[in-house]
């Protein structure tokens, strides 16, 4: 009868050192799974952030891009009012030596003929 308990606690030992290891491993991937499980739902919420930054980028984009638009059609307007405005300015003064220049002649006209009086005089 001893003999048979040896022979059954020989036979019982494999399974149990077998059933030993097995519970290791599943523990060691238990703990591993735990690790994992926290780390994929870290990785989510990084996720989450980054799309939600991605989206703000995306509009903050769009509404320099609009301000951009806004900004060159503004340049373009006072660059067309400043081209006018030198034009015109341009306009004046061509207008003004025009008149300096008949207010000149007529006075140098004028200067000739007193210039002949005066000669006559003398």
């Amino acid at each position: 009868m001893v003999e048979h308990l040896k022979e059954q606690m020989k036979k019982l030992k494999e399974p149990l050192a077998k059933a030993i290891s097995d519970r290791d491993r599943l523990q060691k991937q238990l703990s591993n799974f735990s690790k994992d499980k926290m780390a994929l739902r870290n990785a989510k919420a990084r996720l989450q952030v980054l799309i939600n930054k991605e989206k703000e980028c995306k509009t903050n984009k769009s509404e320099l891009e609009e301000k951009f638009l806004q900004v060159e059609k503004e340049k373009k307007d006072m660059q067309s009012k400043f081209e006018l405005a030198i034009d015109q300015l341009r306009s004046r003064a061509n207008y003004k030596n025009q008149v300096l220049d008949e207010v000149l002649a007529v006075r140098q006209a004028e200067l000739e003929k007193k210039e002949v009086q005066l000669r006559e005089l003398v």
